[in-house]
C-alpha cells in the first residue's frame, strides 16, 4: 500500500506547484482571454512553424550542413532547393496562415474564452484529452483528405498542394485555402472545440501537431522523426497513407511502406 502511495503523493505535490506556477503567470503577466487564446497562439505558430521550420528550410537552401544529408528521404530533390518556386508558394502559405488562419484563431477565441483557465486540469485528465484529439484528428484528417483526392475533386483543390512531390518543412501548408480550413487546421481544432480543453492543453496540443505536420513535410527522416517516411511517400505516390498515424489507412486497406532501395554490390566487388 505504502508503494501506492508516495507515488500519489509525488503526483499531487507535483500538479500543486504546477497550479502555483500558472496563477503566478496569470497574476503577474496575463489572464486576458485575447492573449491567451490568440497572441499565444501566434507566438507559438512563429516559435515552432517558422523558427522550428526555418531549420529544415535552411539545410535545403545551403545543402548544409553536409552530414544531414545522409537523412533525405528523396536524395536529389531540393538540392539545392529553388528560391523561385519556394518565393512562390510562399505566398500562399504566408496566405494561409494569416489571412485564412487567424480568423479561425479567434473564432476560437469566440468558442473559448468564457472557458475558465485559472485551474489546470489534471495530467490524467490531458492524456485523455490528447488521445480524443489525436482520434479525432485522425478520422477529420483521414476522409477529408481522402475526399480530396476524388478525381472530381483533386485538380480543383488538393492538387496545389501536391505540387510539392518532395515536400519542404513550410510547404506543410502550402494549399487551396479550402483544404488549409478543412483538412489542416479543422482537424486540429475539432478536439479543442468538442472536449473544451483548457488553454494550457491547447498550446501543448498545438505545438505537437506543428512539430508532427513539419517533421512530416521536412523531407528529412532523422533518428526522432520516425514517421517522416509515411507522409513522404504519399507526396511520392498520391494514393496511398492518407492519414496522420496511418490507423484508418491500415483499416482502409490504403497503408503503404516504401519499399526499402536496393544497393548495388560493386563496391564490394572491389573491395575483394
Amino acid at each position: 500500500m505504502e508503494s501506492l502511495v508516495q507515488p500519489l503523493s509525488v503526483y499531487r505535490n507535483l500538479g500543486l506547484v504546477a497550479q502555483s506556477k500558472w496563477e503566478f503567470f496569470l497574476d503577474n503577466v496575463t489572464s486576458d482571454p485575447y492573449h491567451l487564446w490568440i497572441v499565444a497562439n501566434v507566438i507559438i505558430l512563429f516559435v515552432f512553424f517558422f523558427g522550428y521550420g526555418g531549420l529544415f528550410v535552411l539545410m535545403d537552401v545551403t545543402n548544409k550542413p553536409n552530414f544531414m544529408r545522409k537523412y533525405k528521404v528523396q536524395p536529389g530533390t531540393n538540392e539545392p532547393l529553388s528560391l523561385e518556386k519556394f518565393g512562390k508558394a510562399m505566398k500562399v502559405i504566408l496566405f494561409n496562415h494569416f489571412v485564412i488562419g487567424y480568423p479561425m484563431t479567434h473564432g476560437l477565441y469566440l468558442f473559448m474564452k468564457d472557458v475558465d483557465v485559472r485551474e489546470l486540469p489534471a495530467f490524467h485528465t490531458i492524456v485523455l484529452q490528447f488521445i480524443g484529439c489525436i482520434i479525432l484528428q485522425e478520422i477529420v484528417f483521414y476522409y477529408s483528405h481522402r475526399m480530396l483526392h476524388h478525381k472530381r475533386i483533386y485538380k480543383y483543390i488538393h492538387k496545389k498542394h501536391h505540387e510539392w512531390t518532395a515536400p519542404v518543412s513550410w510547404t506543410a501548408v502550402y494549399c487551396h485555402p479550402i483544404e488549409h480550413v478543412v483538412a489542416n487546421m479543422g482537424a486540429v481544432y475539432i478536439g479543442i472545440f468538442l472536449m473544451k480543453l483548457h488553454v494550457v492543453t491547447t498550446w501543448i496540443w498545438l505545438i505537437v501537431t506543428i512539430i508532427k505536420t513539419i517533421n512530416d513535410h521536412s523531407g528529412y527522416n532523422l533518428p526522432f522523426c520516425s514517421t517522416v517516411d509515411f507522409h513522404d511517400y504519399h507526396h511520392e505516390i498520391f494514393i496511398k497513407n492518407f492519414g496522420v498515424t496511418g490507423l484508418l489507412d491500415k483499416f482502409h486497406g490504403t497503408h503503404a511502406v516504401k519499399a526499402a532501395k536496393k544497393t548495388t554490390r560493386n563496391s564490394a566487388r572491389k573491395t575483394k
